[in-house]
């Protein structure tokens, strides 16, 4: 897995760590440094995209960077700056949905664009919006669960054929920043971890099945 960017020592940070199911390794640099940008993919093809630049004002980031397991390289931007969003599938075949966009003013968009490795194109608008929600599955078979949607957490679950959104089974209890893990592009392989439900973090865990 890698865990790469962040927010650190009061400025976004472009560092990237690598976990080989034991123990942490430090990877390259990214290209830009960059805080609340989501990521897919696997580690030796893996992409992220949007988050928030702070200084001098704060804005949404359109920006796309691909790792390759050991450098990063930079992509062609997405058309709607966004940070928080849900994304999945592969590097040559992924989703951005949802999240946070307009800056200092920033709202829960629905809009979703999907990436085909180079370009990004627009594809079908979400029913609710939301940031912070947890992302899985592949471009023809996607989900995005849970979230928060005007600083209340979401139990909703949306599924993507590829094309169009459509609601999916709840999850159990509302929560949102969950750890997800996607199971690379397997939607029965997705899960949520921990997170935020009802202003507290909880340590709860719930499976795709």
């Amino acid at each position: 897995g890698v865990n790469a960017g962040g927010f650190t020592g009061g400025d976004e940070t472009g560092r990237t760590e690598e976990y080989n199911g034991t123990s942490w390794s430090s990877g390259n640099t990214m290209s830009t440094p960059i805080y609340g940008a989501a990521g897919w993919g696997t580690l030796s093809a893996g992409a992220v995209v949007g988050g928030t630049l702070y200084s001098p004002t704060q804005r949404d980031r359109q920006t796309t960077q691909e790792y390759d397991g050991t450098n990063w390289s930079n992509g062609n931007n997405c058309s709607t700056g966004t940070s928080q969003s849900a994304c999945f599938g592969t590097q040559t075949a992924g989703v951005k949905a949802t999240g946070a966009s307009g800056g200092s003013s920033a709202v829960d968009t629905t809009t979703c664009e999907e990436y085909d490795g180079t370009n990004w194109g627009s594809g079908g608008s979400m029913s609710t919006g939301r940031r912070y929600a947890a992302g899985f599955g592949a471009l023809t078979k996607g989900y995005v669960s849970g979230g928060e949607n005007g600083g209340t957490d979401q139990q909703s679950t949306e599924t993507y054929n590829g094309s169009s959104w459509s609601s999916d089974t709840n999850l159990p209890a509302a929560k949102s920043i969950a750890a997800q893990g996607m199971g690379g592009d397997t939607s029965s392989n997705g899960f949520l971890a921990g997170g935020i439900s009802g202003g507290s973090v909880v340590n709860t865990m719930y499976s795709a099945s």
